[in-house]
């Protein structure tokens, strides 16, 4: 009822005298919650949710939690150890009525965002492909429109996402024209970098460009077009 210094007296009052180690969680994750919805009392809620995992460390809905708040505080490092240790809790607990939790798949978007910044970019993109590829109608509004742009960000999933390639008739969007370009067809490089390249340089000829990490000698190459066309 927005009440939330009483809830939290009730709250704790349970979980002290309660012999129902569930009840108990339940109580120590919904004071972490009123605290969080307070604002500037990170340290409370943290305290509070480390209660929370030392009454049922096996359960899974306090390390999604913990993770979730962690990585809003840009703190990605205990941010995927926390949706990792919630990955090895047994995912199939009668669900909590009482707790915001979003299931399996919450515990591995934590997982995913967190990794990017830790320095794993193959997992985070293997983690949301499997996001979009086994967890899609599971997935909530937000996820789901999360995971889609994080994908196409990452230049992750189907081509239809991951590609946005130059073609011709689409000339007259481009704001900076430059000499040469109504002879291209099409462009090569995966988001446009060719184009865009040439765009900054005014349709230079005969210049020289250093390829590093090259891959496909047409598709998703961002120099074919500068070696072909302009020289």
């Amino acid at each position: 009822l927005g009440q939330g210094a009483a809830a939290i007296s009730f709250y704790l009052r349970c979980s002290e005298r309660t012999e129902d180690s569930v009840l108990a969680y339940t109580c120590q994750i919904k004071i972490a919650q009123i605290f969080d919805s307070q604002g500037n009392r990170d340290r409370t809620v943290e305290t509070t949710l480390k209660k929370a995992i030392a009454f049922r460390p096996d359960r899974p809905e306090a390390y999604y939690i913990y993770s979730r708040f962690l990585e809003h505080r840009k703190d990605h490092v205990t941010a995927y150890m926390m949706a990792n240790l919630g990955l090895n809790c047994d995912l199939n607990v009668p669900k909590n009525d009482l707790i915001e939790y979003r299931g399996e798949y919450g515990l591995i978007f934590q997982k995913a965002v967190s990794a990017w910044w830790v320095g794993k970019p193959v997992e985070c993109r293997f983690l949301f492909r499997e996001l979009a590829e086994k967890y899609r109608h599971e997935l909530d509004a937000i996820h789901f429109e999360s995971v889609k742009r994080n994908l196409y960000f990452l230049g992750s999933g189907p081509d239809s996402i991951s590609f946005k390639e130059y073609k011709k008739e689409n000339q007259h969007k481009l704001r900076h024209k430059f000499p040469g370009l109504e002879n291209i067809e099409c462009g090569y490089g995966q988001v446009m970098q060719d184009i865009f390249t040439l765009s900054v340089l005014n349709g230079k000829r005969n210049g020289t460009y250093l390829e590093i990490g090259s891959c496909y000698p047409f598709r998703g190459n961002n120099t074919f077009l500068l070696e072909n066309q302009f020289g």
